[in-house]
């Protein structure tokens, strides 16, 4: 069998692969292919945070559910799934965002925007209904913005759930919890022991994500600047470069990425424009 059959084998029982046009609103499977083309590339060549080199298979679960999931199939290959749900929904709340004449107004041409019906309840369900797309941005640069955004974190989802694999956690939730998937929610509590075991795992694969992408981000800046010792700046000098220079490409970072995490514990999604 292939890795793509081995994965919906696995993946059955929670949805299979996802695919454009089944059931969905073409501007719903237009907005999840958009976002999901450059992302199963992506994950194919990323290697772990945890210095061990692996090629995981990663595929896009046809559930319509706000949730992703890390797991091991049988022959021990590691697998990434992130439900289409999680996709159509991180981008609805970004679309709705940025089409918004309320936030971020010194963002491109507020005036192209018009105002919103509220959010209908329930929140999630609604911004993971196969048949509704969320308005989009009517000016450019918001709508980069937006898409910009939705990458960044899913980005974010991504390497949290890599995490998950290359640190031990799936391993380790296996042999002690008998828990073949680790999911981002809708996880069995279990007793104190367990839950707490799963605040470390968590913790630790934000950690790892968002290390992950600050590393990166200022080793090509050393680069570019022109510092080949960079282990040699005192935190001082670094922070006052960083908030000169990267503060806005930080801030494109940091508020998907907190957006996200909101969104996977806060499901109900109260407030939302």
């Amino acid at each position: 069998m292939s890795d793509t059959e081995l994965f919906q084998e696995a993946v059955a029982p929670i949805g299979g692969l996802y695919r454009s046009g089944e059931g969905v609103s073409p501007e719903v499977a237009d907005h999840v292919e958009t976002h999901f083309a450059w992302l199963a590339q992506y994950a194919r060549v990323l290697e772990s945070e945890a210095r061990c080199a692996f090629r995981p298979c990663f595929g896009l679960i046809a559930n319509r559910e706000f949730n992703a999931v890390a797991f091991r199939i049988e022959s021990g290959t590691a697998c990434v799934g992130i439900n289409v749900g999680a996709i159509q929904a991180i981008d609805g709340i970004f679309c709705r965002m940025m089409a918004s004449r309320s936030i971020m107004v010194q963002i491109g041409s507020i005036e192209k925007e018009v105002e919103q019906l509220p959010l209908q309840s329930p929140h999630l369900e609604t911004l993971t209904d196969s048949m509704t797309a969320q308005t989009l941005p009517r000016c450019p640069t918001r709508r980069w913005f937006a898409d910009a955004h939705t990458k960044q974190a899913i980005r974010f989802l991504l390497r949290h759930e890599l995490a998950h694999i290359a640190n031990g956690h799936v391993d380790f939730l296996a042999a002690q919890h008998g828990q073949r998937f680790t999911t981002e929610l809708d996880w069995i509590n279990g007793d104190a022991s367990a839950q707490f075991d799963r605040q470390v795992i968590e913790f630790d694969a934000d950690c790892c994500a968002a290390s992950w992408w600050c590393g990166v981000f200022l080793e090509e800046w050393f680069k570019q600047s022109g510092c080949l010792k960079p282990s040699e700046m005192a935190d001082a000098e670094v922070d006052l470069a960083v908030k000169d220079e990267l503060g806005m490409a930080f801030f494109q970072w940091r508020f998907p990425y907190l957006r996200c995490s909101a969104c996977l514990a806060t499901p109900d999604l109260r407030g939302m424009t």
